[in-house]
């Protein structure tokens, strides 16, 4: 068993908590982050050496992900940031809707970029938008 040590809020020092956990036998996902960002670091889409150092561990890591999940490597789709994967996923919901249901209900505080999304696609026709008033509790 192995024991983890947690400072406690008031200060007075550090407790012991006992956990089950083993050790992972892969390197943690610290390393392979820095490895990235030092070694790594070009765009995989250059031809240089380094794009292409990056290339290769993008399908590495593409393939690695892909069995984990029981998927195809070119299933999976890589982003950015937040408001890229979102985006991603909306449409690729709506564009799968089976016709007629092209449908979409969003909080009225929603984000501004998933809002002007809605509308885009509700302007391209096909797109019931639903705007729903939030409850003062935040929900």
């Amino acid at each position: 068993m192995r024991v983890l040590a947690v400072k406690q809020t008031n200060g007075a020092g550090r407790r012991s908590i006992p956990t089950t956990t083993r050790p992972c036998r892969q390197p943690p996902p610290w390393q392979a982050t820095l490895y990235i960002l030092t070694d790594v670091w070009g765009n995989a889409s250059s031809q240089h050496a380094v794009g292409q150092q990056a290339k290769g561990t993008l399908a590495a890591a593409r393939a690695t992900i892909a069995r984990a999940l029981g998927c195809k490597p070119t299933e999976l789709s890589f982003a950015n940031g937040a408001t890229e994967a979102n985006h991603l996923a909306v449409c690729g919901l709506h564009a799968a809707a089976p016709e007629g249901r092209h449908r979409g209900v969003f909080s009225a505080i929603e984000h501004a970029a998933h809002l002007k999304l809605v509308r885009a696609l509700a302007a391209r026709g096909g797109a019931a938008v639903a705007r729903r008033n939030h409850y003062g509790a935040g929900y």
